[in-house]
């Protein structure tokens, strides 16, 4: 049996970071690592027909409280989400995607699960009272941490080798890890979007947003549960810096990640990031890969102007795209790392997230996608002397602010 440590916590919200749709309530629970094993875990991608009737006998495996999510009227994730087995493995069994045993592990994969009522996800029949959501994230608690460092991964937690590296790199500077294992269960979930001229443009970019907004939100929804969890057994990293990097996928959440809590974090970097989403969505290389959002009109690809002019409209109504949260996280340093070549996350889309930003610290890289992410170990040492920079910097600064009280 697992060792897990439970909290079962009603909504609360974060000033502005609430959204509309009631969440009746959420389970936290942490497997804890234990001597001679080694927690695992391996993500799959649901391919089935989504079914609104009670879920599998396995999807609660070794969750207590669960029941109340399981249940007729219930509703599963769909095709295309993502969904995380975690295990105590023996310590001899390797750790995929790990090729260094000296890389450390996670000491606990906290796990969380909550539902929405009715929301922009609803495509089930009468009958459905809850949508399930989950997340997962590991931590690597530092035996003397200098604070948290949060990290984000690309699309299905890949590429897994190098969030390994990232990882370790992070570790070895004396920072408690806190990753995501992937986005949160529906980030990826399949959803055809009608773009049809016999709908209002805004209409159609309301619609886009909120199910857009309903994904970025989970994620941040998923890290906080886990930074609450890990606070609270070492209360003294309540008072360290935080810090946050992400990848690709995990870039474009950062901000909404950042946003919980902007105050408590001293520096983010992004890599293979971007803003508007629904741009991403539609006009990235990987969309017929993924195929998370599809827009149609008249069952046909949306053209391209009709497509322009519903995105404009969604940049103006998205809470949680990195375009909107960019004036809620003004005031934390940032670096982004670029691609002058993506194709995945288009360049463009990672140019108007650095104008977003204010123009903040850039480096970028004649390539694309796939080989910024490959050489980025080639980058650890640079990007984390610039964080240790950007922490030293705030600490000094909040030691004049105290010096002048």
């Amino acid at each position: 049996m697992f060792r897990l440590s439970c909290i079962l916590v009603w909504l609360f919200t974060v000033s502005a970071f609430a959204l509309a749709q009631p969440i009746p309530g959420r389970l936290v629970e942490a497997v804890e690592d234990e001597p001679g094993t080694r927690l695992t875990w391996s993500l799959e991608t649901i391919g089935r027909e989504r079914v609104p009737t009670q879920l599998p006998a396995d999807a609660f495996e070794d969750v207590p409280g669960a029941e109340q999510w399981s249940g007729p009227g219930v509703i599963g994730e769909g095709p295309g989400a993502v969904i995380a087995r975690v295990k105590r493995s023996p310590e001899d069994v390797g750790q995929p995607g790990a090729i260094d045993d000296d890389w450390p592990e996670p000491t606990k994969i906290v796990r969380v699960t909550w539902s929405e009522q009715v929301g922009p996800l609803d495509r089930a029949p009468d009958g459905t009272t809850a949508i399930l959501q989950r997340g997962w994230v590991a931590c690597y608690e530092h035996p003397e941490p200098r604070g948290v460092a949060v990290l984000a991964p690309g699309m299905f937690g890949t590429p897994r080798y190098i969030i390994e590296e990232w990882t370790a790199a992070l570790f070895d500077r004396g920072w408690t890890v806190v990753r995501l294992l992937a986005h949160s269960s529906r980030f990826t979930e399949r959803v055809v979007f009608d773009l049809s001229d016999r709908r209002s443009a805004r209409a159609c970019a309301e619609e886009v947003a909120g199910v857009i907004d309903l994904r970025l939100w989970g994620c941040g929804y998923t890290l906080e549960a886990a930074l609450r969890t890990v606070e609270m057994e070492t209360p003294e990293l309540r008072t360290l810096p935080r810090v946050a990097f992400g990848l690709s996928g995990g870039a474009i959440a950062l901000p909404a990640l950042v946003g919980w809590e902007p105050d408590r974090y001293r520096a983010m970097v992004m890599v293979a990031g971007g803003a508007d989403f629904m741009s991403i969505a539609s006009t990235s290389a990987y969309a017929p890969f993924i195929a998370a959002a599809q827009f149609r009109a008249n069952g046909r690809k949306v053209g391209d102007e009709r497509r322009a002019a519903v995105a404009e409209l969604y940049r103006e109504l998205s809470r949680f795209d990195p375009y909107g949260l960019a004036p809620r996280v003004e005031a934390v340093p940032k670096l982004l790392l670029h691609g002058e070549f993506d194709r995945a996350v288009p360049a463009a889309q990672g140019d108007l997230l650095w104008q977003r930003f204010g123009q903040p610290e850039r480096w970028s890289f004649p390539v694309g996608h796939e080989r910024l992410a490959v050489s980025l170990p080639s980058q650890f040492d640079r990007m984390l002397d610039w964080v240790d920079n950007a922490v030293n910097e705030a600490d000094e600064d909040n030691a004049n602010q105290e010096g002048r009280r």
